[in-house]
């Protein structure tokens, strides 16, 4: 795979339309891109870095582990 892709190939192949890439550029947002010609393309490591940066840990799950790491504490205090 080339380093490089094109709007229309990162919509292709990753979970993101090629209108809200554009969107998102004319925002001053977004992944970063450069400027050839008339065309915006991304380097393959930019749309993996921004795509990671968007992940959202489940707050239920982070809630539970709290719970359970109180409860260790608690009965720590107990004994």
């Amino acid at each position: 795979m080339s380093k490089y892709l094109t709007r229309k190939q990162v919509a292709e192949r990753y979970p993101i339309s090629f209108s809200h890439l554009a969107h998102m550029a004319s925002q001053g947002r977004g992944i970063r891109y450069r400027i050839i010609g008339k065309s915006a393309i991304y380097h393959v490591d930019d749309v993996e870095a921004w795509l990671e940066s968007k992940v959202i840990e489940p707050t239920r799950d982070r809630a539970f582990r709290n719970r359970v790491g109180l409860k260790k504490s608690s009965s720590r205090n107990a004994e």
